[in-house]
């Protein structure tokens, strides 16, 4: 067979009797010679610059200085490590161990990186409904990762816990600085009682300051089940200087700045149970919450107050 390119050659040097039908085999004319090293440099040439189409296998590490240009499949059995620069298209499949930059919107692997440009600190990657990689903005501490199904993720809250506070003087006991967003706020009495019979409140705001009117509710204790309204606060009939409450209730958003309770409480001084429940339309963000009372001037004496939110 005529070795018209390397891969025709023979790794067993007695085999290599003619280079493109030129005979170089023992005993041949002096002009053969001459032609068949010319023949072998344009071989060479060709496998070069790749005219030749033959294949070419590396047994040992291949080390490239300059840029290399590959305008077929990349097949690596053994995995890429390093940088790669430049734009990715077709599928990325496997483990990818470093940075990539560049466009990669075709790829259409679930993992596209490892560490993916574009992102700030704290920021989460995910795939948007137009197939892109899009950023979710750092949430704030506590929060944790919400899904929405195929809409974009969100950040949620976790079940915040307050410092106690002691209800022991003063007119109020006060709670502010409610992170936007939250959706539940709970606050809790322990063994709370007050110098006077006016009856307990609990009474929310915005960033204006707290809310005094436009509260639909009222509260009911027992055993005899009296009740009454309250349009200043969400309430807690208590009527009593000696009344000892303890308890909790709780206020849900149910949609935009509208609010509603619902609180369960009972006396320690007596056997008496209170209920309270109402609702309320804010005019912003609710950002506070307070414990007073009706009149606004009996003192708080005893007991503490915390609150959670969620």
């Amino acid at each position: 067979m005529a070795k018209n390119k390397v891969s025709e050659w023979s790794a067993t040097a007695a085999n290599n009797t003619d280079i493109a039908s030129i005979d170089i085999a023992e005993g041949c004319a002096p002009s053969g010679i001459n032609n068949a090293i010319r023949e072998l440099m344009a071989q060479v040439k060709d496998m070069q610059t790749g005219a030749d189409g033959d294949n070419f296998v590396v047994g040992g590490n291949l080390s490239v200085t300059g840029t290399s240009i590959l305008t077929g499949a990349v097949t690596a059995t053994a995995g890429v490590t390093g940088n790669l620069t430049g734009n990715v298209t077709g599928n990325v499949t496997g483990n990818v161990t470093g940075n990539v930059s560049g466009s990669a919107a075709t790829a259409t692997t679930a993992t596209k990186a490892t560490n993916i440009a574009g992102g700030g600190a704290g920021q989460v990657p995910y795939n948007s409904a137009a197939d892109t990689t899009a950023f979710l903005a750092a949430g704030t501490s506590g929060q944790f990762l919400k899904s929405n199904g195929t809409s974009a993720p969100s950040w949620a809250n976790t079940i915040t816990a307050d410092t106690a506070k002691a209800s022991t003087s003063g007119t109020s006991v006060e709670f502010t600085g409610i992170p936007a967003g939250v959706k539940r706020v709970t606050i809790m009495l322990n063994g709370v009682s007050t110098n006077g019979t006016s009856n307990y409140q609990v009474q929310v705001g915005i960033s204006s300051g707290f809310t005094t009117s436009g509260y639909l509710g009222s509260s009911a204790d027992g055993p005899s089940l009296a009740s009454t309204g309250f349009t200043t606060g969400f309430g807690l009939r208590t009527g009593s200087a000696s009344a000892v409450v303890h308890g909790s209730m709780v206020l849900t958003n149910i949609t935009g700045n509208v609010w509603v309770a619902s609180g369960n409480f009972a006396r320690s001084d007596a056997t008496v149970f209170i209920l309270s429940a109402g609702g309320i339309s804010l005019g912003g963000a609710l950002d506070r919450i307070r414990l007073t009372t009706s009149n606004g001037t009996d003192a708080f004496d005893a007991g503490s107050v915390n609150i959670l939110y969620e």
